[in-house]
């Protein structure tokens, strides 16, 4: 799904971002530890399941620190 981006939200967190469709909610809602964060209207995952987020969207986006972590 275009326009999904991986952030580091901390050192054990991600955040990821998408436009709002609900097959991409429903991908998401698969992600084991994924919960909606209303503030910032971004779903946020254990960093330990980067692997599972990277399978539900292989085109996403990585901002750097997400690498390097």
């Amino acid at each position: 799904m275009t326009g999904t981006t991986i952030f580091l939200h901390d050192e054990y967190t991600l955040r990821v971002s998408f436009p709002y469709s609900q097959a991409a909610v429903d991908a998401m809602k698969t992600v084991e530890g994924a919960t909606w964060d209303k503030g910032s209207k971004t779903w946020r995952t254990p960093l330990a399941k980067l692997d599972a987020v990277l399978r539900v969207f292989p085109d996403a986006a990585m901002a750097p620190e997400v690498a390097l972590a």
